[in-house]
């Protein structure tokens, strides 16, 4: 009788613990900043320093948003790759601020211009990112990054 019992419990456990998965399915949430900076590392690069509140601009309400991040990519390189990441809080933020970041990354690359750095960018909601002078290796690991950081872009 005993073992029956059990049998009995153990059947009606594992059929809640089968009903409870049975929902549906769970998205991934965007990363905070340090989970970009994890992906960067996990795409090859490593983090040199960050600076919260420098958006590389003086467009109104960009410097909340953003940090200005440095990078080794690759991780062995000795040269410094800048990234100005801005994250914004959900899928409608990241709708709203689209002029504001398209003014600062302008405002931007108008001052790296004379010194022929070509501004290049990433936009994966909820992050968005923007740098002189990128090669197409930095570009991709910002990008693949970004995108895995992202989850279901908020």
């Amino acid at each position: 009788m005993r073992a029956g019992a059990v049998l009995v419990a153990a059947a009606a456990a594992l059929a809640i613990g089968l009903a409870a998965c049975a929902g549906p399915p769970i998205s991934p949430t965007p990363a905070p900043v340090s989970g970009v900076y994890q992906q960067v590392a996990l795409h090859g690069g490593s983090l040199v320093g960050a600076v919260s509140g420098d958006a590389g601009c003086a467009v109104a309400d960009q410097a909340p948003l953003a940090t200005h991040v440095r990078f080794h990519i690759p991780a062995s390189s000795g040269d410094v790759q800048d990234v100005y990441l801005f994250v914004y809080a959900d899928r409608a933020a990241f709708d709203r601020q689209a002029a504001n970041f398209a003014s600062c990354r302008a405002a931007y690359a108008a001052s790296q211009a004379a010194g022929g750095r070509p501004v290049r960018a990433v936009e994966v909601s909820p992050y968005r990112a923007f740098g002189p002078a990128w090669s197409d290796e930095t570009l991709g690991v910002i990008r693949d990054a970004l995108t895995v950081a992202a989850g279901n872009g908020g």
